[in-house]
């Protein structure tokens, strides 16, 4: 591979010099500690953790990746879990991303979500956890009783 010299440090230059597909351009961490709950069972915004980047290119793919928790206290309860790119576009699916479900006791349990989106735009993207409850009653939460929450976004090259 031929050596390019930039004249800048400017992210822009270095895509534009050709690197490959799938180089990691970029990574933003944000992170949270609050908790989000509701009793919907349409998708809400779910606490206030959230993470945003500006893409390089619109060719960029932007993989998200969560680490919180999931907390259900009604029994026969269950949430789905997605993620959202500016509050507006479900880049999961109308299922979610992940679910929980309590069977017979309260559950607390690991959350962990991921996926590649391409959000085809050089403007700043924001990504939100949504939740809803998808059987039983009560409130279904995010975060509760965890503490510390994170949202990954890494920039890879199209």
């Amino acid at each position: 591979m031929a050596l390019t010299k930039l004249n800048n440090q400017s992210l822009t230059a270095v895509t534009s010099a050709g690197l490959p597909s799938g180089t990691v351009l970029q990574v933003v961490t944000g992170t949270d500690a609050a908790q989000g709950s509701t009793s919907s069972t349409s998708f809400v915004v779910a606490g206030t953790l959230s993470a945003s980047i500006t893409p390089s290119s619109t060719s960029s793919k932007i993989f998200v990746q969560v680490n919180s928790s999931a907390y259900i206290a009604a029994v026969g309860a269950e949430a789905a879990y997605t993620i959202y790119r500016d509050n507006t576009t479900n880049i999961g699916n109308a299922d979610g991303l992940a679910r929980a479900y309590a069977g017979s006791s309260d559950l607390i349990c690991p959350l962990y979500m991921s996926v590649l989106d391409s959000p085809a735009t050089t403007s700043s993207v924001t990504y939100n956890i949504y939740l809803r409850k998808t059987q039983g009653s009560g409130s279904v939460y995010v975060n509760l009783r965890t503490g510390l929450q994170t949202m990954t976004l890494t920039e890879i090259a199209g």
